[in-house]
């Protein structure tokens, strides 16, 4: 039975007293809730970047990916390929006067030009011819060619170069290209040199069309004429040279 004298303790009050929480005065209280709440804030915070990066790796280990490649071919068949380009040369060295085409890149292999007989006993005032042709080889693509001015043989008479003048012409067939049928052509874009000094180039190139044995015509006739001037004096007695010229090849 209860002491009537003993004043009653209100419910929860022994479990405060029990534990001794001391009263946080009200501000505190207020600073304590701010705190846990940002903590909380940093946490949600936090989670919600983990979950994030979850979705996202899942993204990238599921996606699908695919190639395709392609090559170069020339019509549906074949690969890339490059064209050629060569020319050659006929002087007229086969038997009998025969056509021979053949190639002479270099001097060690140079065609030689044959001049009338009377070339290896010139005199003052005499012209000596010779026939040559030239055309791109089979397959080759179209072209031009520049001669270059005559070079002196090493051991020739300088003298004797210096004094020989010489003419090139296009158009003149092997039958023309001699002392008693030659004449100048008159479209002076046949006249590559006339009468000038042997190291003179020609003034102009020589066309030549692609894939030169395909057809008739695509040979290009070519005259050389070389003079001793009725001038030269007795310093060009008895004098010999050899002589070399160069075409140089361009595509067109």
């Amino acid at each position: 039975m209860t002491d009537p004298q003993t004043p009653s303790t209100p419910r929860g009050a022994d479990l405060t007293n029990a534990l001794d929480m001391p009263k946080l005065p009200a501000r505190r209280a207020g600073l304590g809730r701010l705190r846990a709440s940002s903590r909380w804030a940093k946490t949600r915070a936090l989670l919600a970047g983990g979950l994030v990066l979850g979705v996202g790796g899942s993204v990238t280990l599921a996606a699908w990916t695919d190639t395709e490649w392609v090559w170069g071919g020339t019509d549906g068949a074949g690969d890339m390929a490059t064209a050629s380009f060569a020319i050659e040369q006929n002087v007229w060295n086969g038997t009998s006067g025969a056509a021979v085409w053949r190639d002479g890149a270099d001097e060690a292999n140079a065609g030689q030009l044959n001049f009338t007989v009377d070339a290896a006993n010139l005199i003052p005032g005499k012209t000596v011819y010779a026939p040559m042709q030239l055309r791109t080889k089979a397959g080759s693509e179209a072209g031009s060619l520049q001669l270059n001015g005559a070079v002196l043989a090493s051991g020739g008479s300088q003298t004797l170069f210096d004094a020989l003048r010489y003419t090139v012409v296009t158009g003149v067939a092997k039958a023309a290209c001699s002392a008693t049928n030659f004449s100048l052509p008159t479209s002076l874009s046949a006249r590559h040199v006339v009468e000038a000094t042997l190291s003179t180039p020609a003034t102009q190139p020589i066309p030549l069309a692609a894939d030169g044995p395909s057809s008739a015509g695509n040979a290009v006739d070519v005259c050389f004429a070389i003079t001793l001037p009725t001038t030269a004096d007795n310093t060009t007695q008895d004098k010999t040279a050899k002589l070399f010229w160069k075409y140089d090849a361009t595509l067109a």
